[in-house]
């Protein structure tokens, strides 16, 4: 009977380490693309920069349209950091950690694909106009 005890118990702690490991696993994976993409907000602002002088400079309507449009989705993605940053509250219970972290990741990740894009687009954009 004490060997049985013993084994539950030990099959009990087990799991439980299992758990935490995956939990802090999951939350390092979510944390690191939040890292990876963080210090792009400053690209972001640069590129919002660049293109506002564009904007000044030129009286074509297409380009203003154009513009405005790459400023809104670099606007919008750094929205998303923000929000996302503002919302991010791991719960306590393991349990629901591992479902928060794991939509986390999502949303992160969604975060991510934005900035890149939008920062693609504009840099594009920048390069293409200025080589007129």
């Amino acid at each position: 009977m004490k060997n049985i005890i013993c084994l539950f118990s030990f099959c009990f702690l087990f799991l439980a380490c299992k758990d935490t490991t995956k939990t802090a696993n999951l939350e390092a994976e979510v944390i690191a693309i939040h890292d990876e993409v963080m210090p792009k907000m400053g690209d972001i602002h640069l590129a919002k920069k660049n293109l506002r002088k564009i904007l000044t400079s030129t009286e074509n309507d297409s380009v203003k349209t154009q513009v405005l449009s790459i400023i809104t989705d670099l606007e919008n993605a750094d929205e998303g950091m923000m929000e996302w940053m503002a919302n991010w509250n791991v719960p306590e219970d393991n349990n629901e950690k591992i479902n928060y972290l794991g939509q986390e990741k999502i949303n992160i990740t969604k975060v991510k694909d934005d900035m890149i894009s939008s920062l693609e687009l504009a840099a594009n954009f920048i390069n293409k106009h200025n080589n007129k």
